[in-house]
């Protein structure tokens, strides 16, 4: 499946122009207001992003969307937008009327928050983190509803506003790397930017060509560990002390600190067997991302001229936790060495190349183990009894971090084998994880 994600700034200032698309497929010409245009029927569905400020903006006579604007977000305007859940219901009417006047079809409409005035009407106030929060929720919704594996998510930049375009691709980034956790066939997906010369009335030809600035196979994810070990805020957070959902939020904290940085340390360094342990024990209560949504939509207040959030997401725990909800949803937490080649194919090499080969090698001396095991009369044995490489003969009283990290977890003296090839630690798994903390 192909994804297009496409920001949409003011729609009303677009003029008709020629666009020209040259790629693979051939050339593309076409009359419109839009790049879009061009661009969509290359893809399986497209996503435009529109911001909440679309509200805040002035009609305009000589645009060919002018009526639908006026029929939806202007009317509702001179009514009064009742909740923040009718804004978003007035932008959608709007985007998808100005989609079917340009003749686009198969597109979905995510609305974002936004910050400042500026159509200097409606002031709108909240926190930047929130276009890339409410961004990675609602994205990954839509994909997770078409239900299918992605192979390539582009971006389309033409029509974006400045100051997001860098956060808009941050965005695509961090959709891709939960898109790749998911996906079980192949090893990467395509992302492209596009985006047209700039418009200039006085430029004698109004043929505008639509450049591929940047194209990639995007096959490992660059895991922001240290940000996620270290941020200090909340995933979510009240700007109100009377908060009536605080409750909820401390619930929702507490289960981001004991599921996802868990399951995120044993990712990254890489420890498959802690993370079976983390993985077969998730269970989200009242983490989930309709939650998220919805907490944060409560937070937000209507009031004459000025939109402000009182709630706010980080939008790095909120990557963090959907690539943790990826990974559950991907593993098998049989703790067995096929469970484990199963996850170091799917999972560890998309995150570190030197790791997955080190979880290879020590899979292939616990199978030497295991052989030996069968040889003998015992299911089970301490895996030191059987194979002593790292410690010389004398065994460490304690954990050691170092020989976790060399050896994937497996450390020899609390580690128990099986001739079913099962593994289990025969120390709390909690001892384990104190050592990376």
């Amino acid at each position: 499946m192909k994804i297009l994600i496409a920001p949409w700034g003011n729609p009303l200032g677009w003029k008709k122009v020629t666009y020209v698309l040259k790629d693979e497929s051939g050339e593309t010409r076409i009359d419109s207001i839009t790049t879009l245009k061009a661009l969509y029927e290359r893809y399986d569905h497209v996503i435009v992003l529109a911001l909440e400020s679309l509200i805040d903006l002035n009609a305009n006579s000589s645009s060919p969307l002018n009526e639908s604007y006026s029929s939806t977000i202007l009317v509702k305007r001179k009514e009064g937008f009742e909740n923040y859940e009718s804004i978003e219901s007035a932008i959608k009417d709007f985007i998808k009327h100005s989609l079917d006047i340009v003749g686009i079809k198969n597109a979905y409409v995510c609305v974002l928050p936004t910050f400042g005035s500026p159509g200097g009407r409606i002031s709108f106030k909240g926190m930047p983190d929130d276009y890339l929060s409410l961004g990675l929720l609602e994205i990954e919704k839509i994909l997770s509803e078409i239900g299918e594996e992605v192979d390539e998510i582009s971006l389309d930049l033409s029509h974006g506003i400045n100051f997001l375009t860098s956060m808009t691709v941050s965005l695509c980034d961090m959709i891709t790397d939960v898109e790749l956790i998911k996906k079980r066939s192949g090893e990467f997906i395509i992302t492209k930017y596009y985006n047209s010369e700039p418009y200039s009335s006085e430029k004698k030809s109004q043929e505008y060509e639509i450049w591929n600035v940047y194209k990639t196979k995007k096959s490992k994810i660059d895991l922001p560990y240290m940000r996620i070990k270290e941020e200090s805020q909340n995933l979510i957070r009240s700007n109100k002390k009377d908060n009536p959902d605080m409750e909820i939020f401390n619930n929702i904290n507490r289960e981001y600190g004991k599921i996802v940085k868990n399951i995120i340390t044993a990712i990254y360094f890489p420890l498959p067997l802690l993370m079976e342990y983390f993985v077969a024990e998730a269970s989200f209560k009242e983490l989930t991302s309709d939650n998220l949504r919805r907490l944060w939509l409560k937070g937000v207040s209507v009031q004459n001229n000025l939109i402000e959030k009182h709630v706010s997401l980080n939008y790095i725990k909120v990557y963090s936790f959907l690539l943790t909800k990826a990974l559950i949803n991907i593993v098998k937490p049989d703790k067995n060495l096929e469970s484990m080649k199963y996850d170091s194919k799917l999972i560890y090499k998309k995150i570190s190349e030197v790791g997955n080969t080190l979880i290879g090698n020590e899979i292939q001396n616990l199978k030497v183990a295991i052989e030996k095991i069968n040889s003998g009369t015992a299911e089970y044995k301490i895996y030191k009894e059987v194979i002593d490489k790292e410690c010389g003969g004398k065994a460490h009283k304690e954990p050691d971090r170092r020989i976790m990290v060399a050896h994937a977890g497996f450390q020899s003296n609390y580690l128990k084998i099986g001739k079913n090839g099962k593994l289990e630690y025969t120390i709390e798994k909690e001892r384990i994880l104190d050592l990376f903390k």
